[in-house]
């Protein structure tokens, strides 16, 4: 019944198959430099609960779906859930991190430094919180999965980084106020909302999509592409830095499309790409208008820093036009009214990036002209 601690060098694997490991009310605790797979069910059979503490840099992974341990006290530390101080903790399934707790509790503590992987496509309990303590990041690995967070991600300090070559979903509505990094090749896709002031910097490579909202800065050097499909995101200030891209969805048949709406500035490096993705095409009545993102003025100045996109290797300026589908658009940066799409997510806002549909240059000037000769007409009668 006392606690037990594994140790494993760097340079090996610790494997351990025995039939199940009863870890009662006490604390296992793996501290390993090299790797220690642990592939047969950790079991507990208490009412006080039990807990699971991964140190050292090196890897534990947890290949059983279904381990036992739970508990009523899953809050304070070293009690009833998984503590991650350091190294990687990569699951399974769900089932890894032991039962789900019957009510939403800090199942997942982050103490230290560390990452939780995801060795395949896993969708954790919406009851299994995750806390990250005061100066700590908290790494979500997708290794290549889809790794989706469906708890509360909380800590008033806490940083959260996303790695890995697949995606990492995150549909609670988290807390934690610390910086949110989206290194390169990751894609973070925020469908809840993340209240928390930090900055989100999202790495060259790296994407940032949903349909949620987060609370603070976005800087973007990799790629913006709200939603899956057409969807809206909400954001603080926006920020595209040099080589970055905004990915945009539109229905021209209908209508619609993407949305970043903003409650703050609006900057755009002048190496900044914009794409243009049709899913549906039409021809549009005149005057159809999209809004690409909202922002808010700063002051008296526009809340703009005159940046361009560039849209087909050339510089899309304000106040131009360009042809996409059956449609000519106007395309304006400082817009004072916004267009149809997602519109009720656009009331807090005061300036507008849009795209209009206009008619063609020449039937413009052909409708100009027979303004004219009617004027003309009127004034000899």
């Amino acid at each position: 019944d006392a606690a037990l601690t594994i140790k494993q060098a760097a340079g090996g694997t610790l494997n351990l198959t025995g039939s199940f490991f009863d870890i009662k009310q006490q604390v296992l605790t793996v501290n390993n430099e090299g790797s220690v797979d642990i592939s047969k069910p950790l079991n507990s059979s208490f009412a006080a609960g039990g807990s699971l503490i991964k140190q050292g840099n090196g890897t534990l992974t947890l290949s059983n779906t279904s381990n036992n341990y739970t508990g009523t006290n899953n809050v304070s530390l070293n009690a009833s859930g998984t503590q991650i101080a350091a190294g990687t903790l990569a699951i399974a399934a769900d089932g890894s991190l032991g039962l789900a707790p019957a009510g939403a509790y800090n199942n997942v503590q982050f103490t230290g430094n560390g990452t939780l992987r995801s060795n395949g496509n896993i969708s954790l309990s919406s009851t299994r919180n995750i806390s990250v303590a005061s100066g700590v990041t908290a790494t979500l690995d997708s290794n290549g999965n889809t790794f989706t967070v469906n708890g509360v991600i909380n800590g008033a300090s806490g940083a959260v980084s996303v790695s890995g070559a697949g995606a990492v979903v995150l549909n609670g509505n988290n807390t934690y106020g610390g910086i949110t990094t989206v290194n390169a090749g990751a894609d973070l896709r925020i469908n809840g909302t993340n209240s928390g002031t930090g900055a989100v910097n999202i790495a060259a490579t790296g994407k940032l999509g949903g349909e949620g909202s987060v609370g603070g800065q976005v800087n973007i050097s990799g790629t913006l592409a709200p939603g899956n499909s057409i969807e809206s995101i909400g954001t603080g200030a926006v920020n595209f830095l040099a080589g970055s891209t905004y990915a945009y969805e539109l229905n021209s048949a209908s209508l619609n499309g993407d949305l970043t709406f903003s409650s703050g500035t609006l900057d755009i490096a002048n190496v900044t790409t914009l794409t243009l993705t049709q899913l549906a095409s039409g021809t549009l009545a005149l005057g159809s208008k999209l809004t690409l993102i909202s922002y808010l003025s700063d002051g008296g100045a526009s809340g703009w820093n005159d940046g361009l996109f560039t849209y087909n290797a050339s510089s899309l300026t304000d106040d131009s036009t360009f042809i996409l589908g059956a449609n000519i658009w106007l395309f304006n940066y400082n817009d004072t009214s916004g267009g149809s799409n997602f519109s009720g997510n656009q009331t807090g806002a005061n300036r507008f990036v849009t795209m209009t549909v206009v008619p063609e240059p020449n039937a413009a000037m052909l409708i100009g002209g027979l303004g004219m000769l009617a004027l003309l007409r009127r004034r000899r009668d």
